[in-house]
């Protein structure tokens, strides 16, 4: 099953040499250097961002021991010796990802609409002047691409990437999400290859209508090869789609 059509597919590395890698999807091409991005336009006042929760000063503390208890159950005894530096490791990419969280909260407060509004609700954006092939804007988020995708000028996705030489996915943005209080439920989820597939969930936050989000990703298997992320949330009401949700882990 393919939850996001051409998501996964193989390209011809330098020299000639065959390695799997994601293609640019929507959104990742804002992730490679580009054209200088313009400055933002002013901000809608008060659009969306009263309606973020923080991340409470405990998240932390309470992510670690949650990491350390599910690791322990998982690999037994033994992880004890490398457990603690692990999980450490992994909120480091729960708080690269907060930027993300938060926009990504800012956009569906303000919800699915004409392009032009939605920029002016993300002010933490850096917009190009011009939006990559397939977006109604795009811009930059720190190390990460941004970008609004929809139809008409009517936007009702924000898309993050990420695209990098024999790296790790420096971002986990389902734990951001949870460590400000959301429920994610995973409703899908196809493993493509070693370290390569796509999930998707229904996320859940009080006052809000929940909405879909989706991540697809690859890890580079070697030092020379690409490794790709992208996550797109919903704008609209839409339910998140569903398929089979017990694919063995490559994230």
């Amino acid at each position: 099953m393919r939850l996001m059509a051409g998501a996964i597919a193989a390209l011809v590395a330098a020299g000639g040499a065959a390695a799997p890698t994601l293609p640019e999807p929507v959104g990742a091409r804002a992730a490679a250097p580009g054209p200088a991005a313009a400055e933002p336009p002013p901000a809608v006042p008060g659009a969306g961002r009263a309606a973020v929760p923080p991340v409470p000063a405990d998240a932390g503390a309470r992510f670690l021991a949650k990491c350390r208890r599910e690791t322990l159950a998982a690999s037994g005894p033994q992880a004890a010796k490398w457990v603690d530096s692990a999980c450490a490791d992994d909120w480091k990419r729960v708080e690269a990802a907060q930027p993300i969280a938060e926009a990504l909260l800012v956009a569906h407060a303000a919800g699915a609409g004409p392009a032009d509004g939605l920029r002016r609700a993300l002010p933490m954006v850096r917009w190009a002047p011009r939006p990559e092939q397939g977006e109604l804007a795009s811009g930059r988020l720190g190390g990460f691409g941004a970008g609004l995708v929809g139809t008409a000028g009517r936007a009702d996705r924000f898309t993050a990437s990420f695209r990098g030489t024999g790296v790790e996915i420096p971002v986990n943005l389902p734990a951001a999400l949870e460590a400000r209080g959301a429920t994610l439920t995973r409703t899908a989820c196809v493993r493509t290859g070693v370290g390569e597939g796509e999930r998707v969930w229904q996320v859940a936050l009080p006052g809000r209508a929940p909405f879909e989000l989706f991540i697809a990703e690859r890890t580079a298997p070697t030092g020379d090869a690409w490794t790709t992320w992208l996550a797109e949330a919903r704008l609209d009401a839409r339910p998140a789609r569903r398929g089979p949700t017990g694919c063995a882990p490559f994230w």
